[in-house]
Parts: C-alpha cells; structure tokens; sequence
C-alpha cells in the first residue's frame, strides 16, 4: 500500500471547490484542499478531478500535465501506476552529454558511425529506463536531432514522457540543456531556461567571452507523494571540460555530481563508479550532499 497525493495544478475561481474521483474509490468523489492523500494498492488507477462551480455545476476534468487514456467507454481519464516495490524518497536520476553533432565525428558518427551513434544512444536510454526505472534525464549539448530520436515510441515514448528546454539562442534549434521525465511518475510544477550573465533572461547574451550563450534549465517536480524535487542542467563554460571531471562544471541534475558521454563501446566508457555517482540520487543523498 502506497500513499499517494493528489494535487490540483491550477487557481480555482472564487467560489469553485475541488474533487478527484477515481477506479480506486468507485468514482466516488474525494474533497481536496486543494490537495488529499489516498492509500492505493500496487497497480494501474485511473483518476479524474471535479471542479464544482458556486452554482453547483460539475465539471469533470483531466490534468493536462499527467498521462492520460481512453476507457471503454470512451471516457479520457488520467493514469497513475503504484509499483509493487517503492520508495517513496527515491527517484532514480541520470545525466548524459549527448554531444553535438560535427563532420569531425567520423567512426563515431551520428548516422554513418560503426555502429551510429544515434543507435547507441537510444540502446542506452531504453536500458536505463527498463533496468534501473530512470525517471528523469538531463542532458547537455542536447540538439534537435537527439529530441527527435529520445522522444520516440521505441525509446522515451511521448505518451508517458515530457520535455523542458530551449535551444541557447532561445529557440528550438542549436544545442539544448533539455530535461526529459516520465510525467506518470513525476509532476512538473515550474520550469524556466536562463543564460549565464548578468541578464539572465536575454538568450543573446554571453559570458567571460565565451563563443556562444551558456543557458541553464531548470525545473522543480512533485512525486505522486507530493515530494518535491529540484533539478538544474547548465552547459558547459570552460572548452576544456571533458567527460569524468572530478567537479564537473556543465551539467547538474540535482545531486548528481558527475556525468556520462554519450559514444561507441571503442571510444571507452566510465569508470562504475562514476555511472552509480551520475545516475543515482533520493531525498536522502541530496540532504548529505547539501
């Protein structure tokens, strides 16, 4: 048995209170205030919240920021999945530099690399996700071309995941700092991007002479437990940061002190060491790392 917290993510109107209903109570209606905590078993439950208006009117609504299904009735109500096993301080992390892609990357090209690099990429991302229940990435040097391939039915499939970020000029195009999370299990509650200087908001900006704009992204979540949980990726600032740096200063997700780089098995890999410190992080790492 899990307890779970159920949050309604928008202002109500003066007058309107809050509900959620679900296949866990008979669609019997729960009051919030504007949030209630509900004890389920391990499984899937459909969930639906109830906006009633000062006139008594009951509208019956879905968070558009949560997974969603038809059921046979037709009806689209919002899914949460309770695992058999869980812990509700942990949330497995995992930070990649997915590497920009340059002509100079022959064997260990994106397309035409042996094997490409985009099939190794993707091979990482369902193992992590399959084996170790990742539920948030952050990335750095993350381009249109990685998005394209992450989000995808065989990979990190749009139906259950989401992404923040923009590209450093602060569009969709050049490299991202993009945060993707499995929305079933995490709810975003703010996200914002920022650049590195003194006007944080202005993307054209650069800073110590750096070539291009350095831009951070950043989000807090909430667990299905209402723990909330902050991450920031930033890109990197100094030319000479490379993969396993004891202080790496280009990409953060939360606690994760270090990170891994996206390439083919010749080209090495970390150290286990160094994939346990980048991946792995709950309540209690992040309070001892402060």
């Amino acid at each position: 048995m899990t307890e779970v917290c159920f949050e309604w993510p928008r202002p109500l109107a003066e007058g309107e209170t809050i509900f959620v209903a679900g296949s866990f109570n008979g669609w019997r209606r729960e009051p919030m205030r504007p949030t209630t905590r509900v004890t389920l078993q391990p499984g899937t439950h459909e969930f639906k919240f109830v906006v009633v208006g000062a006139d008594g009117s009951a509208d019956w609504r879905c968070d558009e920021g949560r997974p969603t299904r038809r059921d046979a009735a037709g009806n689209t109500n919002n899914v949460l999945t309770v695992p058999a096993a869980h812990d509700p301080l942990a949330v497995t992390l995992c930070t990649f530099n997915l590497r920009c892609l340059t002509v100079d990357d022959r064997d260990n090209h994106w397309t035409d690399g042996d094997p490409p690099r985009r099939e190794v990429m993707k091979s990482a991302f369902r193992k992590w996700t399959a084996e170790e229940r990742v539920a948030l990435y952050g990335t750095q040097e993350c381009t249109p071309e990685h998005i394209s391939a992450l989000l995808s039915e065989d990979v990190l499939a749009p139906r259950w995941w989401q992404r923040h970020g923009t590209g450093r000029f602060g569009d969709d195009y050049e490299e991202h700092c993009c945060v993707f999370w499995n929305a079933e299990r995490l709810y975003k509650v703010d996200a914002g991007n920022e650049w590195l200087h003194d006007k944080p908001g202005h993307p054209e900006t650069h800073v110590g002479g750096a070539s291009f704009p350095r831009i951070i992204t950043w989000a807090v979540f909430s667990t299905p437990e209402c723990f909330k949980l902050a991450v920031c990726c930033r890109s990197s600032c100094t030319p000479s940061f490379r993969a396993g740096d004891q202080h790496a200063p280009g990409l953060g997700v939360a606690c994760c002190p270090r990170e891994e780089r996206i390439h083919n098995p010749q080209h090495g890999t970390p150290s286990a060491g160094q994939v346990a410190l980048s991946r792995r992080a709950d309540g209690r790492h992040e309070q001892q790392q402060g």
